[in-house]
């Protein structure tokens, strides 16, 4: 007895390729919309990061920062806790807290007029 030799693809063996065809599809989606998503995690935390040590920065040399900065498209919210102006030959405790989408960062610095 000699079996047939087939030469085709049988129906079961393409729906089966299909399937692995398929998983591999979603997993490949799953890790770019992943990464795609961490990035831009990272994108908002470097802005946020930035915009609150600018304003550390004006607020230090005694200028009131502006209470919204903008970095690449994102608008974070800046809020001052103290004086940016202490009375001459004091120092002051300020925090800084920058918050964009759902996000918040504070700096706590210290500001002193020695003059």
């Amino acid at each position: 007895m000699q079996l047939k030799n087939n030469k085709g693809v049988s129906l079961i063996e393409s729906l089966i390729s299909l399937v692995i065809i398929f998983f591999v599809v979603i997993g490949i989606m799953n890790m770019i919309t992943y990464f795609g998503l961490d990035t831009r995690n990272r994108v908002i935390m470097e802005c946020l990061i930035s915009s609150v040590e600018s304003a550390a920065a004006q607020c230090r040399a005694m200028q009131t920062p502006a209470n919204q900065i903008t970095c690449q498209g994102y608008t974070v919210n800046i809020t001052v806790n103290g004086s940016c102006s202490p009375a001459q030959n004091t120092c002051n405790d300020v925090t800084i807290q920058g918050s964009v989408k759902n996000r918040t960062f504070n700096l706590n610095t210290i500001v002193c007029n020695l003059q």
